[in-house]
């Protein structure tokens, strides 16, 4: 989950070739190793307003995905349950400044990353 604090101040293209070498530098190491790229989660609309900087979290999620294909990762997009409609953090699961969570929801994020996690015994 690294994307979300690089994500204000570092250039898409960097994001992802950051998260290209990180993948790389585990898979020389420890080419056994399970990656999962997770998604970066929603910010609230006033969030993104405030700091423009959030609206590139979608564009960086479609890449994370290409890029976990690319280089033979899992992509996880666990995000459903935290976006409302328009594509923002529900109020619901915000922590009160619209980007950290609250307790209910890291409840249910454990709930997303267990079954997750299942799915990856294969």
């Amino acid at each position: 989950m690294l994307g979300m604090n690089s994500i204000l101040g570092t250039q898409q293209k960097d994001i992802i070739a950051d998260f290209k070498h990180i993948i790389q530098s585990v898979q020389d190491a420890c080419p056994k190793t399970s990656i999962v790229l997770c998604a970066i989660p929603p910010v609230s609309r006033a969030k993104k307003a405030f700091q423009p900087g959030f609206r590139k979290i979608p564009r960086v999620n479609r890449k994370m995905k290409k890029l976990a294909k690319q280089t033979g990762t899992d992509y996880f997009n666990y995000t459903g349950f935290l976006t409302d409609p328009e594509g923002y953090l529900k109020t619901k699961y915000s922590a009160g400044d619209g980007y950290h969570w609250n307790k209910a929801a890291y409840a249910k994020f454990a709930e997303k990353v267990e079954k997750y996690d299942k799915t990856l015994d294969r």
